[in-house]
């Protein structure tokens, strides 16, 4: 009886404790910035269902299908799956591609002129896509 008391009460517990939880899909791309003496690093992260998170906790509206599908694009447009690019300073900001088991992270100092202007451009595209979705 004792036995059978818990496992209900754990049971009704766990039934509740999944709601209002909000499921994302699985990260795609990943946009931010780091570094300083704190050496933190802020992120805002596109999801492949079109969900919008940050490491912030900051809330957004969901970006449409064709959005989504308009950045995945560029990503190919612009080059950026064959960059190669990793040099970032004391601060620095990033982009993160994800396929399947694969991350492609470039990094880079936002200060320096030789950055190429493809990456720079694709991420600041997604900064105003979220400025944009701000709840």
């Amino acid at each position: 009886m004792y036995t059978m008391s818990i496992l209900c009460i754990a049971s009704f517990c766990d039934c509740n404790s999944s709601k209002g939880v909000k499921k994302e899909g699985a990260e795609v791309i990943k946009i931010g910035s780091g570094g300083g003496f704190a050496g933190k690093e802020m992120s805002l992260i596109i999801h492949d269902d079109g969900s919008l998170s940050s490491s912030t906790g900051d809330h957004y509206k969901k970006i449409k299908k064709e959005v989504l599908s308009q950045l995945l694009s560029n990503i190919a447009v612009l080059g950026i799956d064959k960059l190669d690019y990793n040099l970032p300073s004391n601060l620095y900001q990033f982009v993160e591609i994800k396929s399947g088991s694969d991350t492609k992270r470039l990094a880079w100092d936002p200060q320096s002129p030789e950055v190429p202007s493809s990456l720079k451009l694709f991420y600041n595209n997604i900064n105003n896509i979220f400025k944009n979705s701000k709840k």
